[in-house]
Order: structure tokens, then C-alpha cells, then sequence
């Protein structure tokens, strides 16, 4: 069968690419999908899956997440990296033969979190797959995978919807979405700026009834406010912060995106705004900040930021960034 494209939202091109590929014969053995938690990576994996299944019964067991050649591999329990065991039982089940399907799909979660010595034993299988295996590895950013696994996979980056777009789209798909929009304008907006372009962020937030001002919103706005309060207080602060390896990048996506408001209002009062709602309450909080200390403190998240895509330890982070934030505040 084609590519299903109903299935997954925009990334036309990326679409069509991968079903040009599968009807020709030509898909890569390997892929690294990257983007943000809730972009359709997963999506996009299993919908290749099923494409490569054309004609088979068995294939309808794809989309239940019953069939027993499409493998979900990730971290296990409480582990924060996933190791060379998982690799190992990765190429124990790679080389039987299928059993429903005439194909083996792996998708790995979090690839980036493989260590070293779990992607160097990855390298053997990219090499020399299996006939009829498939692998995809889903990853935040392609950057923290070894050159050598990105050699043999290529890199398919998915695409972020801006917040015209992404509000369009999350009301076609959504009654709530729809009626928040026309009922509560600013929480419709704020929760489509908390979401970072990603349509699965926005409908996660959708179902589970969490607003904006309630989550994203609020949560920077006090931050920027406990920092007044001394350096025991601002430090209790980020270390409150959504905590996850999946959440604080985009924490700090806004606290950048709220200095970067700030520092826009320092140069005119008609600057456009990315984060904050309320034109007044942004002037607000530029007013008590100097130029120079935004500008240290964007550059102080920046740091931290990177760092974060070089796998650095979540506590350490949150860590660096109050201290960062704070020195360039008292300067």
C-alpha cells in the first residue's frame, strides 16, 4: 500500500520522499527520526511499517500495537540511558525470521540516550541489517547520536508547525480546541506556544485539560518574579521546574522566548511579541530588568540549553541555570 498520509499531519515532502522510496524498492534499511516529542516520529515509523506490509492480513495488527514483528525498544524502568543489552536482544531477534510479516521494523524511543558503547554495537547491524529488517530511531536531536550510527542512517528531521498554522490544525482535529479558541483566545494561544509547534504536545494538553496560563504561562512569569526574592528563593524555583528530559528544553525555550520579549520592548513599545500574552505585562517585566542583565541572561540559558543536547545531567542543569541566571541578574 502507499504511505498513509492521513495519518500523520504536514511533512508533505518527508511523506512523499518515503513513498516514492517504499514503492520503488529503495527504502533505507535504517533512519534516524528527530524532533520533538509529540511531532509524529512514531507515527511516521509505523506508518512505513504498515506501507511495507501491503497485502499482508497481519498487517492490520500494526496500528493495534499487536504485531509481533514490529519491535518498541527503549529506556527500561528506571534507567536514565539505555545500554548494550538492549542492543544485544535487538540483534538476538533481528536475525529470526518474521513471523506474521515479511518484514522486522525496530523502532527505537530516545535513541539519543543509547551510551556510546550501546551505539557502537548498534554500528554492526547498520552495516550488515538482515534482509527485510527495518530500524528507526527516534531521537530530540540527531546531534548526541556517534557520527558513525548518523553515517548509516539517514537523518529525516520532522516539521514543526508555526502558531497560525498549528492552531488551524489543532482545531480541525479538535471540538475542545475549536471552542477554546473562539471562548478563551489568550489561553488558546498561550497553550500554543507552550506546545513549540508540535501538534501531539497540544492535543496531550488538550486531553488532559491543562490551559496555558495554568502550566507554561504561569510558571516562567514566577520565575522571572521569585528571582527579586534573593538567591535561595530564585534557586528553589528552577529546581521546581519541570524536571524531565523531555520537558526542560522547552522550559527554557520560553525563558528565553520571555528575555527575548523583554529585550525587544527595551528597543520599542511596539515590538512583536513571542511569549508573553499582555503587551502591559510584558512592559511590566522589562522594565525591571536592565539591558545588559537580559541580555547575559539569555545568553546564560543558551549555555544551558547546549549543554542539555550534550546529555548533561538534568539536576546539574537546573542547577547551573539558577546560578547562571542569578550572577547575571546581580551584576
Amino acid at each position: 500500500m502507499p504511505l498513509d498520509r492521513s495519518a500523520l499531519v504536514g511533512n508533505e515532502r518527508l511523506l512523499a520522499y518515503l513513498g516514492d522510496e517504499i514503492e520503488l524498492g529503495r527504502l533505507s534499511h535504517a533512519y534516524i527520526l528527530e524532533g520533538p516529542d509529540g511531532c509524529g516520529r512514531h507515527t511516521l515509523a509505523l506508518s512505513c511499517a504498515k506501507a511495507l506490509s501491503e497485502g499482508n492480513p497481519a498487517a492490520e495488527k500494526i496500528d493495534r500495537g499487536s504485531s509481533p514483528d514490529i519491535f518498541e525498544l527503549g529506556l527500561e524502568g528506571d534507567r536514565k540511558t539505555i545500554g548494550v543489552e538492549l542492543i544485544r536482544s535487538i540483534r538476538e531477534h533481528a536475525y529470526i525470521k518474521p513471523t506474521e510479516l515479511d518484514i522486522k521494523v525496530f523502532i527505537v524511543h530516545d535513541a539519543e540516550l543509547m551510551t556510546p558503547q550501546a551505539q557502537n554495537a548498534l554500528l554492526k547491524l547498520l552495516e550488515e541489517p538482515p534482509a527485510g529488517v527495518y530500524f528507526f530511531l527516534l531521537c530530540r536531536s540527531a546531534s548526541l547520536l556517534l557520527p558513525t550510527v548518523i553515517s548509516r542512517a539517514p537523518v529525516l528531521r520532522m516539521e514543526l508547525f508555526n502558531e497560525g498554522a498549528l492552531g488551524d490544525i489543532l482545531c480541525a482535529r479538535s471540538s475542545d480546541a475549536a471552542g477554546m479558541r473562539e471562548s478563551d483566545p489568550d489561553n488558546f494561544m498561550m497553550l500554543i506556544r507552550v506546545a513549540n509547534g508540535s501538534v501531539g504536545v497540544a492535543l496531550d494538553m488538550l486531553e488532559r485539560g491543562i490551559k496555558g496560563k495554568s502550566e507554561g504561562y504561569s510558571v516562567i512569569c514566577s520565575l522571572f518574579d521569585a528571582i527579586f526574592a534573593g538567591r535561595e528563593r530564585f534557586t528553589m524555583a528552577v529546581m521546581g521546574l519541570p524536571s524531565k528530559r523531555d520537558e526542560l528544553p522547552a522550559v527554557i525555550g520560553n525563558i528565553r522566548a520571555a528575555i527575548r520579549d523583554m529585550i525587544a520592548l527595551k528597543y520599542t513599545e511596539n515590538a512583536e511579541l513571542s511569549f508573553f500574552l499582555d503587551m502591559n505585562e510584558a512592559s511590566v517585566m522589562s522594565d525591571r530588568f536592565a539591558l545588559s542583565t537580559l541580555i547575559m541572561m539569555d545568553e546564560a540559558a543558551g549555555k544551558i540549553a547546549a549543554a542539555l543536547e550534550k546529555n548533561i545531567n538534568l539536576y546539574c542543569a537546573q542547577l547551573i541555570l539558577a546560578t547562571e541566571l542569578y550572577d547575571a541578574y546581580s551584576k
